[in-house]
């Protein structure tokens, strides 16, 4: 996912610890920025900081996700409890109006079987083919009757149907509740790692602020020796032109105590020049160590930004085939409804 660090800096892994920086840590790297001039080992606090912010930037990236994915599930879930909410109206007006029909239409076979028998009694005596004809108007009757029992058949069915939906109903918003709180939950988890997430990035400029003066310091340094050893060399070959008449004259004193001082001046020297190339490999490692850490971050920001580029992409996608399946499914439903059956005895 990176690139490995070119020095001491280690590069990002999921398997270490979410929050390494203790109080103890913090004022440990609050007081490892002056000493580094000293101690140049105490550079590599750099990395746990750098760790921390790639851990905390990926989990919140996760939680983001996870709560992108919530959230289409509500949204789902919404529209699921809003058509059966629709199919529930229906199937109760449904039901009113069959009920309605029911009890007029019993009520008429009622006083209808009422005046067909108050006529088969009046009638009797008027032969045989009014009997006919009142036996058909009885079979009518009973077809209608039965026709009646059927409707009252069919409307437990529709009152158990609708139990049903209304138990689905019912669990659905429960789903669509806990997913809410889920949801909620994440969303403070998400600020809460935004939060720290900026406070990391505080304490990494604060970090850079302190590497910038070091080098600044370490500059002035460098500068400083570069002028002693040019004193020095000044210096020294100010008594090398002092001590050459002597030298080169014969049966003159040695001068032991100016070739011991010239000594030590050479040594001082190459002390200085030592130091001096010290200071500067120092300067060298601190603007490497820098260098590398700014690439990885400016790595790790083009990643998170291709990232949500991707799943925006892919959320746009997945967006347009529901509303493309969901049209598809409006037309392939238009004349298989619930209530075709009634149609089809009709």
């Amino acid at each position: 996912m990176f690139t490995p660090r070119k020095n001491s800096l280690p590069s990002p892994s999921l398997e270490d610890s979410f929050f390494p920086l203790s109080s103890t840590t913090s004022v440990a790297l609050s007081l490892a920025v002056p000493s580094s001039i000293s101690s140049p080992g105490s550079i590599d606090s750099g990395g746990g900081l750098e760790t921390d912010l790639i851990l905390a930037a990926e989990l919140g990236q996760a939680l983001l996700e996870k709560n992108e994915e919530l959230a289409a599930s509500l949204e789902q879930r919404e529209r699921e409890v809003e058509a059966l909410q629709q199919e529930k109206h229906v199937l109760q007006r449904k039901l009113e109006m069959n009920e309605l029909a029911s009890g007029q239409r019993e009520a008429e076979l009622t006083a209808d079987l009422a005046a067909l028998r108050a006529e088969l009694e009046r009638h009797h005596s008027q032969g045989q083919e009014r009997r006919r004809d009142e036996s058909q108007q009885l079979t009518q009757l009973a077809n209608h009757n039965q026709r009646l029992v059927e409707q009252l058949a069919e409307n437990r069915v529709l009152q158990g149907r609708l139990s049903h939906i209304e138990a689905q109903l019912k669990a659905s918003q429960e789903d669509t509740d806990r997913l809410r709180v889920e949801r909620e939950a994440l969303r403070e988890r998400a600020s809460e790692l935004q939060i720290k997430l900026r406070e990391k990035e505080a304490e990494a400029k604060e970090a850079l602020l302190a590497h910038s003066t070091v080098l600044q310091a370490r500059d002035e340094e460098i500068q400083a020796l570069k002028e002693e050893l040019k004193s020095q060399q000044e210096e020294l070959e100010s008594l090398r032109k002092e001590i050459t008449p002597f030298s080169s004259s014969d049966g003159k004193p040695s001068y032991s105590f100016l070739e011991s001082e010239l000594a030590a001046v050479r040594q001082e020297k190459e002390s200085l020049t030592q130091q001096l190339l010290n200071t500067i490999k120092h300067k060298v490692a601190l603007s490497q160590e820098l260098d590398a850490w700014q690439e990885d971050m400016r790595l790790v920001i083009n990643e998170q930004v291709q990232q949500n580029e991707e799943r925006r992409k892919e959320r746009q996608k997945d967006n347009s085939g529901l509303q493309r399946s969901k049209s598809l499914k409006v037309k392939g439903e238009g004349g298989k409804g619930f209530f075709s059956f009634f149609k089809e005895k009709k």
